[in-house]
């Protein structure tokens, strides 16, 4: 797909063109539709168990303002370079990163069996060298996520997002393995913290400590380590923490860094 009169000169660091458009290969035709490489996508919020990105679409799980969010986080500096991506579901999202992000290395974790279009699509858009999914890896997986930022990241991350099970215990455990190598600057994003306080039932039937309950736990750390938790930004969908100064030595307890008078804090259960 190519965009009329698209000048790469005029484009930013991100690959934002000004008045010629944006991104000549990702091209949003609606808030729920888009092409990517040529290909069609599709973002959906029902019927889980029923889409499959296939050869000829490609599926996302999350909305188009989550991306223009994260293209907005680094519009004044630099443009990310690791990723780490916990949760793909059918792999649109790791794709469209990808390709907003085109001098990033994105390594993504998923609990799923792998999709073999996902791959094809990896293979066919170039990105092969610089995205990886690894399936059947747990977000807590200790061994498996410090040997992938190690080993591909070079123990440096610009840039988590977590899309992953949502459930309190599992996200929490991948922020303690992997915010000791997000970098000073960079962002750990936990997209849909608020799903137990959404007006719709959706996740009515889910049980035990809601995900709300870690992003206020990390309210109260960055008063407790304002040089290490540095600035956290909450809205209705996802929160993102900009990393302090402060190193973050491992291994890493979050509980540890958060001061709480006996008897003054008890988590949100469901």
């Amino acid at each position: 797909m190519e965009e009329a009169n698209h000048d790469p000169a005029q484009c930013d660091a991100l690959g934002y063109c000004g008045d010629v458009g944006c991104w000549v290969a990702l091209d949003w035709t609606s808030d729920t539709t888009a092409t990517l490489n040529g290909v069609p996508v599709r973002v959906v919020y029902s019927g889980f168990s029923e889409v499959q990105t296939t050869d000829d679409e490609i599926i996302v799980l999350k909305p188009r303002y989550f991306f223009d969010s994260y293209r907005e986080l680094f519009a004044n500096t630099e443009s990310p370079r690791s990723i780490v991506e916990l949760g793909v579901f059918e792999g649109g999202s790791a794709l469209i990163l990808a390709e907003m992000f085109p001098h990033a290395r994105i390594e993504a974790v998923d609990l799923r069996a792998a999709n073999p279009a996902v791959l094809r699509h990896i293979t066919r858009m170039g990105f092969a060298d610089r995205l990886r999914i690894h399936y059947g890896v747990s977000q807590a997986d200790e061994a498996a996520l410090t040997e992938l930022v190690e080993r591909r990241l070079d123990s440096r991350v610009d840039l988590v997002v977590d899309d992953a099970s949502h459930e309190y215990e599992l996200t929490r455990r991948s922020l303690e393995i992997l915010l000791p190598f997000v970098r000073p600057g960079g962002i750990y994003a936990i997209e849909d913290w608020g799903w137990a306080h959404w007006p719709a039932p959706t996740f009515d039937h889910w049980a035990g400590t809601a995900l709300s309950s870690l992003i206020l736990e990390l309210v109260m750390a960055t008063a407790t380590r304002p040089k290490l938790f540095g600035r956290l930004v909450v809205n209705g969908s996802f929160a993102y923490l900009v990393r302090g100064a402060d190193a973050v030595e491992r291994p890493f307890r979050l509980v540890d860094h958060v001061k709480i008078a006996p008897r003054q804090w008890a988590p949100v259960r469901l």
